[in-house]
């Protein structure tokens, strides 16, 4: 895993941020992520960490629903129930008005919507706050012409019942999280693959568990884990066979047992063979498969100090959860750190 870990690095997509680099956009996930997150930012107005939008009447055609959009500070991923997803920056927020502009990637479903073929689908939102409404107007492709859009303010309790019906299934949320975590927005990626595991989605409970082995997340026992990187991967999920190739081979939550980690790594390869083609056709240009996916959050997460071989399974869970703690405290206040 080490050496996987290592080439994984050399990718040009972790060549720039580390992740104590990155706490204030990305902070660490966990039962307070939002609060930790506010609290990183509270020199500035507290940018929404998740709305619930529609464009026109949208949220009233069951056929098209709406979006599920993140943010984590001006960065943000989106996605509809129809098939598409964004890119999201926030272009000025003060409290009482905000500006989105929204980037649909190349080759993906708005791209048939394009200004120039071959090019990218943009719109541009403005919208007043109020309450936890927001309500405006958007232009498409950069067009004078304006159009309505409104949304509901739902942070920390998106796809939850706090916050009425997610517009998304638990496959859209998966896809989300994996979008999130192409990003670096790694807490965003945690809850979306937390829900989607919630309701079943053998993705969510892989790339869910994988995030927990490497330090994200203080929720679930070992036995928890182990149960659902077994439903996950017998759902023939890569997320799931690979993460426990990861639990097997390093010991994280189980003890080190190598034949079941040649199992598990040999069974993830016949998938990545048999599936990486179709899923390639299926999400050209949406997101990226699920082994990159896995291996970004393994070298983004992962925490060699609760590898060590003289302690045990159990004890070293214990240890990579305290030392999530205290990264959190300190990144949150230097006077934490020793």
């Amino acid at each position: 895993m080490r050496s996987f870990v290592s080439v994984v690095l050399s990718f040009t997509l972790f060549a720039s941020t580390s992740l104590a680099q990155s706490h204030k956009q990305n902070p660490p996930a966990g039962p307070d992520w939002v609060a930790d997150f506010v609290a990183a930012q509270q020199d500035e107005p507290a940018i929404p960490t998740a709305l619930y939008e529609c464009d026109n009447h949208q949220c009233q055609d069951p056929g098209s629903g709406g979006a599920v959009w993140l943010f984590e500070g001006k960065q943000g991923q989106g996605a509809w129930l129809y098939p598409a997803v964004t890119k999201l920056t926030v272009v000025s927020f003060d409290g009482s008005t905000i500006r989105i502009h929204r980037e649909d990637p190349v080759g993906t479903y708005s791209s048939q919507f394009a200004q120039a073929q071959g090019g990218a689908f943009t719109a541009d939102y403005e919208g007043t706050i109020t309450g936890n409404t927001i309500k405006g107007s958007v232009h498409w492709n950069g067009g004078k012409e304006a159009d309505y859009w409104s949304a509901t303010i739902v942070n920390r309790d998106f796809c939850t019942p706090q916050a009425g019906k997610c517009p998304l299934n638990p496959d859209q949320l998966s896809i989300l999280g994996r979008r999130a975590a192409e990003a670096k927005m790694y807490a965003s990626a945690f809850r979306c693959f937390e829900l989607a595991a919630a309701k079943g989605d053998a993705d969510g409970e892989g790339f869910l568990v994988t995030m927990m082995m490497n330090g994200w997340g203080e929720k679930l026992t070992p036995n928890q884990m182990m149960a659902l990187l077994k439903d996950s991967a017998g759902h023939d999920s890569y997320a799931g066979e690979k993460g426990l190739a990861e639990a097997y081979g390093e010991g994280v939550i189980v003890p080190k047992d190598p034949k079941q980690a040649a199992y598990w790594n040999d069974r993830a390869g016949t998938w990545q063979a048999r599936k990486q083609a179709q899923e390639n056709a299926q999400w050209q240009g949406k997101v990226l498969g699920p082994w990159l996916i896995f291996s970004l959050l393994v070298a983004a997460a992962a925490d060699d100090s609760a590898g060590q071989d003289s302690q045990d399974s159990v004890s070293r869970w214990e240890h990579t959860r305290a030392m999530g703690a205290a990264q959190r405290a300190c990144n949150l206040s230097p006077s934490n750190c020793h």
